[in-house]
């Protein structure tokens, strides 16, 4: 599937050692960095039921440990007025009685998306706003 990608869109590797490799970052000077994340492919592991007693589980990764790092040093260093993440699904909180309506976006991973919210926190990043790009619902 993501021989097909590269082969038919018009953009580059980021790192040609590493063909799965698909997130990276767009400077527009001190306006905004669009940090872009691979939240479906790259190092993700599969999520369990929201029903689950292994759902806060602190080792289930949402992006493996290299993108995080690179995501939290990208966030930490940026000069940018906006910092703004974009990746494929919802980051935001979706519950139903107390219970996430999908365990398929970040609230699969609550562990890490706690430890990205707390380091933005904690280092006073402002600007951040992420954006989302693949949500389907009725």
């Amino acid at each position: 599937m993501l021989r097909a990608y590269y082969e038919w869109l018009p953009f580059w590797m980021p790192d040609p050692s590493d063909s799965l490799r698909l997130w990276r970052k767009f400077s527009f000077g001190t306006l905004a960095d669009l940090i872009i994340l691979d939240t479906r492919h790259y190092d993700r592991d599969q999520q369990v039921a929201a029903s689950s007693s292994s759902l806060n589980d602190l080792n289930s990764s949402m992006m493996g440990l290299t993108q995080r790092n690179w995501l939290l040093s990208q966030l930490g260093t940026s000069t940018a007025t906006w910092k703004i993440p974009g990746q494929q699904v919802m980051m935001a909180p979706l519950r139903a009685f107390g219970v996430p309506v999908n365990t398929d976006q970040w609230d699969g991973y609550p562990a890490q998306r706690e430890t990205l919210m707390t380091f933005i926190k904690n280092n006073n990043i402002s600007g951040v706003v992420v954006l989302t790009g693949d949500i389907h619902t009725s």
